[in-house]
């Protein structure tokens, strides 16, 4: 049986990335990589100068979202669901996890927290929209690094 190719089976994800650097650090990297002094391509970002790089198309393969049996929807809109999300994810050291927002079918957003590296569900919840998800989120867990989609699935 003929192995699927990752673009067929997944998505093709573009990034765009930004080289942030001081100015005398990013004039001498342009130089070196012979760009011309007055290249319009710098911007400021956050206060410092920075350089948009492109990187190509990428296939990425879905990957299946976890269980959410073992843990059960918290709604952050009810004190009761976000009273049970801080307490679990209190225990968590924000290092130690990433969260994965989607919206869903429903219209809702769902909120999954992962272990880093074993990808075990922490804890899962819902709100109207992903901004109200990102916001309780990083209030709990403020280092914690967010994958968020804002297109529905397809």
């Amino acid at each position: 049986m003929a192995e699927k190719d990752p673009a067929e089976s997944g998505r093709r994800l573009h990034v765009t990335t930004l080289l942030v650097a001081s100015r005398r650090a990013l004039d001498n990297a342009l130089s070196e990589l012979g760009f011309a002094e007055d290249d319009d391509r710098i911007v400021e970002h956050d206060g410092r100068l920075a350089r948009p790089v492109e990187a190509v198309d990428a296939a990425v393969e879905d990957e299946p979202e976890p269980d959410t049996a073992d843990s059960p929807l918290h709604d952050v809109e009810t004190a009761e669901g976000l009273a049970s999300l801080k307490r679990i994810l209190k225990r968590i050291e924000p290092a130690d996890a990433f969260a994965t927002i989607r919206a869903g079918r429903d219209g809702r957003a769902t909120a999954r927290v992962l272990r880093r590296g074993s990808r075990r569900l922490l804890a899962a919840a819902t709100a109207a929209d992903e901004s109200t998800l990102r916001s309780v989120i990083r209030e709990i867990l403020p280092n914690v690094m967010l994958d968020v989609a804002m297109k529905p699935p397809g």
